[in-house]
Formats: C-alpha cells, sequence, structure tokens
C-alpha cells in the first residue's frame, strides 16, 4: 500500500475566495503558461524560485511563471534568476519585445488582464505548490508512479501509478492530483482501468481551506488521500491464479 503518513508536511497553508476571482487567476495563469510551453509540453514546480516551468528545461536558460505575483521570470541553468517581467496589464507586444530581448523566438501578441485578485493568485499559487510537494513525496515512495506534472492548458496536476499487469490484460492506473475546475478547485484520485466501473474521488478545495489551522489542513488532505487510494487499490485488485498449461 502506498505510504501517505506526512505527505502533507510541507503544506502551505490556503484560505477562501470568491469563485469568480479563482476562476479569472486561473484563466490568467493558463493564458500565461502558453508563454512558456509549447504544444504536448509539461510543466513542473520549481520551488527555489517558486515557479512553475517546463519539465525539460533548455540547458542555458528557462523561462518560468510565478504564479502569486503573476510573473514571468528568466532563469539560468542553476534556477538562478536572472531577469523579471510582472505580466498584469501588460501589452501582447510588449510582452513579445521583451522576450526578443531575453533571446526567445514568440510570436505573442495577446495582451494579459489587469484586474486580478491577490489573494486568488496567492492561493492559486499556494495550491499547486501544495499539490507537486504532497503527491511528490506519495510518488517518491511508490513502485510504477510517475512524476508529478501540471498541464499548461488546464493546470490540472496528476501523478499516475501504473500497477502491474502480465500480459493481455488491461492496464490498470491510478491517477491522484488536482484540479482547478470548482469554487476553488479539487483534489481527487480516480481509477482507470479497461475492465472495470472506474471510480472518481474528489475533495473540494474550499472545504480543506474553510479550515484556519495549517495542520488541520494537512491532515484533512492526507485522509483523503488515503481512504481514496485505498478504495481505489481494492477496486483494481486482481486475483492472480496460476495459468495451467495447455493441453493437446
Amino acid at each position: 500500500m502506498v505510504q501517505i503518513a506526512g505527505c502533507g508536511e510541507r503544506w502551505n497553508r490556503v484560505g477562501v475566495v470568491k469563485p469568480t476571482e479563482w476562476r479569472a487567476a486561473t484563466d490568467a495563469v493558463i493564458l500565461a503558461s502558453r508563454l512558456i510551453a509549447k504544444p504536448g509540453e509539461l510543466l513542473v514546480w520549481l520551488d527555489e524560485p517558486c515557479a512553475l516551468t517546463v519539465a525539460h528545461r533548455a540547458p542555458e536558460k528557462s523561462l518560468g511563471i510565478r504564479i502569486g505575483a503573476y510573473t514571468l521570470v528568466v532563469f539560468d541553468q542553476d534556477v538562478q534568476l536572472l531577469k523579471t517581467l510582472p505580466l498584469a496589464g501588460t501589452s501582447g507586444e510588449e510582452v513579445g519585445s521583451w522576450l526578443s530581448k531575453q533571446g526567445f523566438k514568440t510570436a505573442w501578441k495577446t495582451d494579459l488582464p489587469a484586474s486580478l485578485s491577490h489573494a486568488a493568485l496567492t492561493n492559486l499559487d499556494r495550491t499547486i505548490s501544495n499539490v507537486h510537494e504532497t503527491i511528490g513525496r506519495i510518488a517518491g515512495l511508490t513502485h510504477g508512479s510517475s512524476p508529478v506534472h501540471t498541464d499548461p492548458q488546464t493546470l490540472e496536476t496528476i501523478m499516475v501509478i501504473r500497477l502491474a499487469s502480465r500480459e493481455g490484460e488491461s492496464a490498470r492506473l491510478i491517477v491522484l492530483g488536482f484540479s482547478p475546475e470548482g469554487e476553488q478547485g479539487e483534489i481527487f484520485v480516480r481509477t482507470e482501468p479497461g475492465d472495470a466501473e472506474p471510480s472518481d474521488l474528489r475533495l473540494a478545495m474550499c472545504e480543506v481551506a474553510a479550515k484556519s489551522d495549517v495542520d488541520a489542513q494537512a491532515t484533512l488532505v492526507e485522509l483523503f488521500l488515503h481512504k481514496s487510494l485505498e478504495q481505489a487499490y481494492a477496486s483494481l485488485s486482481r486475483e492472480w491464479r496460476s495459468r495451467r498449461p495447455s493441453t493437446l
């Protein structure tokens, strides 16, 4: 069974924000993510610069997004900050010119939104950081797990556990992560079996945020992940019997 205890050790407290402000912040960060990610690329979280960046960074310098400050950043191969550009209210022309000066080719022409809730951006920043850290710890202790990635098109952040299968049997997958959909996003655990009824368990982040104590928030998330993963493994369990040799 997956080790869950302690996965929320570095949980940063999130607060309650208005759904409309949450949606605006999410849409703005998705728009900004297109500045740094090419089609098909995924994002990862870097703790030191507190930024999202592409999973396979360039050898010399790379782009990232600091969500809380809604800022575009350039850092070197050692993840040291080189340049920053505040994005709120910046015109597409200004963004394109700045990127060109930093040595990045772009055809960007879209203006960035100016009116964004600082509280919503801060909560989105903390939530994505929390999820990368929390399920990343689970991934590090779980056989068959993938790295944690964020989809720049949706900000859905997931890790996949692939259970062992024998030849001829359908794949069994457990997906856990975060979706920004809903009032303030949701943490979820779902199964994707080929031969059974899939399950989809969710914990609303507004329910987590309603607990003002950071330890209470982390405990609620850990308990949800523990129960949900236990249920997911049970739903995908198979009784493997020795195969009898064929007879002619």
